[in-house]
């Protein structure tokens, strides 16, 4: 391959910060229900293979930053990669809570439909114990996603104030 085919870190970080850009405004659109006349599975599947190529391109970054950066400016470009790191992975963790959500609200749907289906069928008073057992147990697992997603939230609420107070230290110890 010859130099002019070469990617440099020069060339790579600018793609990198904007296929991050693109990301940010996929996940702006998903959360805002404004999907630009795609369905939402397709802007997921879309911002996914965005955060795919990012991380493949960080990968690439960190390469070259060990192979090919002057050691003078390693410090600057490691400081770089870790910032895009960072808000790729914060990205990455809003899409899989948003595409979690979106899976948890069909799931629920399809049980409140199920339900109602079977409360406005008639039932008889021979199935009506079966059907308020398995109302029960509906009731039981939509608790527990509710739990889950509580847990989920909680855990991605913690990492970015992990992540926001790893950004206030700067070297030396000393803070904003």
């Amino acid at each position: 391959m010859g130099l002019a085919g070469r990617q440099t870190l020069d060339s790579l970080y600018p793609q990198a910060r904007k296929l991050q850009f693109e990301l940010k405004m996929q996940m702006s659109y998903l959360d805002s229900g404004r999907t630009g006349g795609r369905t939402d599975a397709e802007l997921q599947a879309e911002a996914r293979a965005n955060l795919s190529t990012l991380e493949q391109l960080l990968w690439q970054l960190d390469s070259l930053v060990q192979t090919s950066a002057k050691p003078a400016e390693r410090d600057t470009w490691a400081k770089k990669l870790q910032q895009l790191r960072s808000e790729t992975h914060a990205l990455g963790s809003t899409l899989e809570q948003h595409i979690y959500s979106v899976n948890r609200r069909a799931v629920e749907a399809r049980e409140r439909e199920s339900l109602m289906s079977r409360r406005n069928a008639g039932f008889d008073s021979g199935n009506g114990a079966i059907y308020a057992a398995q109302e029960s147990e509906s009731l039981q697992r939509s608790s527990q996603m509710v739990s889950d997603l509580t847990s989920l939230s909680q855990s991605i609420l913690g990492d970015l104030g992990e992540q926001r107070n790893r950004m206030k230290v700067r070297p030396g110890g000393r803070t904003n």
